[in-house]
């Protein structure tokens, strides 16, 4: 959906993809309001366990996996609302990635990656200390924006926060790594991020494999089905 998106997309003007990720920002909550979308997940949010003793509500899981629907209106819901990484609101990432692109020969790159990212990180903290203080009233347009941090779905808040990590990570690192006069431009660190990119459907194969693997060859040992473990990892995790 991204390849297809940045096809479209590419000649338009940076003013227009902006326009875009501003649209997919403002309009994600209003839509999922009208999905249902915490019916496949389980039907409701609950606490981080840990953190929400210290910040009660500031980050919440959906209660359960998802569940595709069968039918017609339930797949379109899932690709483009409801699903893991829906349209709304996740294609905003790779047109900020254009966006940014665009801008590489400019000197006022790396300033506003950098602080920009940093102004997106604490909107998003705040937010989300808003969202979760209940300082809205459900019924107030802004409580659609001023929410807890969640990433199923993928809310208001936790869309700058991530936002804004993925921007100031980048200016950083392309202060230290990418200026001639750096000493870090020739150097291992340097060789071994670009490997890394380079083969990051690989590692994120290898993730899966470190996450599910040992409770599969739990379950496999004690004869337990699978799906059985990952249901008390969850039950754990919510107490």
């Amino acid at each position: 959906t991204a390849l297809i998106l940045m096809r479209v997309v590419r000649r338009a003007s940076s003013t227009t993809l902006i326009s875009i990720v501003l649209t997919i920002f403002f309009a994600t909550p209003w839509l999922r309001n009208d999905s249902d979308y915490l019916r496949a997940w389980g039907g409701h949010l609950k606490n981080i366990a840990g953190l929400s003793d210290v910040f009660s509500n500031l980050l919440q899981d959906p209660a359960g996996w998802y569940e595709p629907g069968t039918n017609a209106v339930d797949i379109l819901k899932g690709y483009f609302l409801n699903g893991y990484f829906p349209v709304f609101p996740w294609m905003a990432f790779p047109v900020c990635g254009m966006i940014t692109g665009r801008a590489l020969t400019s000197r006022l790159l790396l300033p506003s990656t950098i602080l920009g990212g940093a102004a997106l990180i604490i909107m998003g903290c705040f937010g989300a200390y808003l969202g979760a203080s209940g300082t809205f009233s459900a019924d107030s347009w802004l409580a659609k924006y001023f929410t807890i941090l969640a990433f199923y779905p993928n809310t208001p808040t936790m869309f700058l926060l991530q936002l804004g990590i993925c921007f100031f990570t980048f200016g950083i690192l392309r202060f230290f790594f990418d200026r001639p006069s750096s000493i870090l431009s020739n150097s291992f660190l340097l060789n071994y991020c670009r490997r890394l990119s380079r083969y990051s459907l690989t590692l994120y194969v290898f993730h899966h494999m470190v996450i599910y693997w040992p409770a599969y060859l739990h379950a496999w040992i004690n004869d337990i089905h699978p799906a059985k473990v990952e249901e008390r990892s969850e039950e754990h995790t919510s107490e």
